[in-house]
């Protein structure tokens, strides 16, 4: 299968000739390489999609009968353990970005087998992705009107220019989500490695002052009860007290998650150390994260009382 895309950067090579990390990480080194674009890779079973924007990782999907969200670990592990596979790069901008980066991850809200239902314009307002046999269009429809397009390599605006479009070839489905298109911030492997090595370091500060017990029955307990709320929690794993985390989430939901869980955790141990003693060991936990932890305003969610 094929998604719309803007300019060909290289297409079809065999996959064991790319170094994905190089391209993962050119546009944090080159200016040049700070634009908008799509790694397709191809493998017998699935196909995976890593959108970069400019230039850096934001998201990935895989492909078998439908599109699921993956974390940047699952690409790389399946390049790694594959010999067989294709990998092609596209540059795209910033509206089709909007476009495939919204509604891939998501379910969508009808799915229409052109062979078998009707399909008409509602009044919704949402993202069209609509399947030409290989190739797939997507198209934004606004109050029931077709505003904008891609299709192949092709471009439209304006309802006639884009219902053109739309109706080029012959269409077997149509995916409608119900949404606005938008660059939502995901999280990264930095922050992911940022709070599972947080956790990590009040787990030991703990383990070391009452013992491994206690702290692996709090951990889970303080995970159970944040997971309410922020239920990327659920794809978080504890096997004891090590904490394995490819969980995909909004960047903010995700720090805020942690901050709650965080919170939930060292709330037990009040109960059974002094104060001091507790918050030295949120301190030495924190401290070499302290800046970056600031930054992005965990702390200032760890004071939230919300």
């Amino acid at each position: 299968m094929r998604l719309p895309r803007k300019r060909k950067i290289f297409e079809n090579l065999p996959i064991n000739y790319i170094d994905l990390n190089s391209i993962l990480n050119a546009g944090k080194i080159r200016r040049a390489d700070k634009f908008h674009s799509y790694i397709q890779l191809v493998y017998p079973d699935e196909i995976h999609f890593v959108f970069l924007f400019e230039g850096e990782f934001y998201l990935a999907v895989k492909y078998t009968n439908e599109f699921s969200p993956i974390s940047y670990e699952e690409v790389i592990k399946r390049k790694k353990s594959s010999e067989r596979g294709f990998c092609s790069f596209y540059e795209i901008d910033l509206e089709l970005a909007k476009l495939l980066t919204s509604a891939l991850p998501a379910k969508p809200d009808f799915v229409f087998d052109m062979s078998k239902d009707a399909f008409t314009f509602d009044s919704n307002t949402g993202i069209m992705l609509v399947n030409y046999s290989i190739e797939h269009g997507i198209y934004y429809i606004e109050k029931g009107h077709l505003k904008y397009g891609y299709y192949k390599l092709e471009e439209s605006k304006g309802e006639i220019k884009t219902q053109e479009l739309f109706t080029k070839d012959t269409i077997n489905t149509i995916c409608y989500y119900i949404l606005e298109p938008e660059m939502r911030k995901i999280v990264t492997p930095h922050i992911r490695k940022l709070m599972t090595g947080l956790m990590q370091n009040l787990i030991k500060g703990y383990t070391d002052k009452i013992g491994i017990v206690k702290v692996e029955s709090y951990l889970l307990d303080a995970k159970v009860s944040a997971e309410k709320k922020y239920q990327f929690l659920h794809n978080v794993l504890i096997n004891r007290v090590n904490i394995v985390d490819n969980s995909i989430a909004d960047e903010e939901e995700y720090i805020r998650g942690y901050a709650d869980w965080v919170k939930k955790f060292i709330a037990h141990f009040y109960k059974l150390i002094p104060a001091e003693e507790n918050n030295a060991i949120l301190s030495n936990a924190i401290h070499d994260y302290r800046f970056a932890l600031e930054k992005i305003k965990f702390i200032s969610y760890m004071k939230n009382n919300e």
